[in-house]
């Protein structure tokens, strides 16, 4: 059988706030994936102010683990903070988001396939297993930003990978939940290839994401977004 690891490497940012029940079995399962396909690779989570024990969980697993580095922020900076940074601190040749609560979310489907493409995008393909509100949110959101930026992405909000290279180039300006829209949108339209990749997502119970001050932030961020890119031609 031939070896699975891949001739490339590999970066994952892991954003914390009071994870203590999920961050070890995240890091833990990440962890043997990455082992399993990757050469090099490492972890960055970033503890955004945690209440919890989650400052000294992360801390034992970085002292336990050479692949492992943890930021401790204060005061709480946000997912979209989290992002950048993780991007700016990043070492190697590819780069991906993974949420800390994600402990039974699927994730070896996305990177075996690492270096098929500049980005890679996972899109759910058993949406009929989520809530018919939470599915049209999903739906509208991803065709209203194909539409402003002549796209045909089937989902901005899965566990993208992107070549770190470019991604350290881009001109981010978002903190919000927007964030990864932003890095997929400016990527392709400066030309990186692409290749979508199906996944089933496990069912939640609850998603932040939907509280008043997230939904301002991404008109924000998209209005932003549209004015730099369509307008302004900034990356």
């Amino acid at each position: 059988m031939a070896s699975q690891v891949k001739n490339t490497s590999m970066t994952i940012m892991v954003p914390a706030y009071n994870e203590e029940k999920h961050i070890e079995k995240v890091t833990l399962k990440l962890l043997k994936s990455l082992k399993k396909y990757f050469k090099r690779y490492e972890i960055i989570i970033f503890d955004d102010c945690s209440k919890d024990k989650t400052y000294e969980i992360t801390e034992r697993l970085a002292k336990k683990y050479k692949e492992v580095r943890v930021v401790h922020n204060n005061p709480n900076k946000g997912i979209g903070y989290n992002y950048k940074q993780g991007i700016k601190l990043a070492k190697t040749e590819y780069f991906m988001y993974f949420p800390g609560d994600g402990s039974k979310e699927p994730v070896e489907h996305v990177l075996k396939e690492v270096g098929r493409a500049d980005v890679l995008i996972p899109y759910i393909d058993n949406q009929n297993e989520r809530s018919i509100l939470r599915r049209t949110i999903s739906e509208s959101y991803t065709g209203f930003i194909n539409l402003l930026f002549g796209l045909k992405v089937k989902y901005y909000n899965g566990f993208v990978v992107s070549k770190l290279k470019y991604t350290k180039k881009l001109h981010l300006v978002t903190d919000s939940f927007s964030l990864q829209t932003e890095v997929v949108v400016k990527l392709l339209k400066k030309g990186s290839t692409y290749y979508h990749i199906p996944y089933k997502a496990v069912p939640q119970a609850k998603t932040g994401i939907f509280k008043w001050r997230n939904i301002k932030g991404v008109i924000k961020s998209i209005a932003l977004l549209f004015w730099n890119v369509r307008i302004k031609k900034k990356y």
